[in-house]
């Protein structure tokens, strides 16, 4: 079995020390670079299937980063030049603590120029046509905005 294949057996929403210290607030921004390259080598699978439409400038030829730091957050996906961030949420993200902290999350990328957008893990592996007119609107909205 391949690397990458291997890896994909087990992946879940990934745990550990550095990212239990971003959760907290006692990290570095030292720190946060670990973690981003940790996180890019740990997916999840609906991680996996947004970077195969977002890579390579796929989508309207933006160039999207993954598992980006942007203040002393790490986001799943952005795109620099819309100031767009892409979060997907798995089922960590109902219990009451994490949606507590995602919308505190939420509100201190927003403060900083970001547009925040979620999709839930499900919606990305079983409706990807949704989730890229979703994404196809909100990158038109943001356009017009900005011209």
């Amino acid at each position: 079995m391949r690397g990458r294949e291997k890896n994909r057996e087990s992946r879940q929403e990934p745990r550990g020390t550095i990212l239990e210290m971003i959760r907290q607030g006692t990290h570095s921004p030292r720190s946060l670079i670990g973690a981003s390259r940790e996180l890019r080598k740990r997916d999840t699978d609906a991680e996996f299937a947004l970077w195969s439409m977002l890579r390579n400038r796929q989508l309207l030829g933006l160039k999207f980063r993954r598992q980006h730091q942007i203040g002393s957050f790490i986001v799943d996906f952005c795109c620099l030049e819309l100031k767009l961030v892409v979060e997907l949420d798995g089922a960590r993200h109902f219990e009451e603590t994490f949606q507590i902290y995602d919308a505190s999350r939420t509100e201190k990328l927003q403060a900083m120029g970001m547009t925040v957008v979620r999709f839930e893990n499900e919606q990305v592996l079983l409706n990807m046509k949704i989730v890229r007119g979703q994404m196809l609107r909100v990158i038109r909205e943001l356009r017009e905005l900005r011209s």
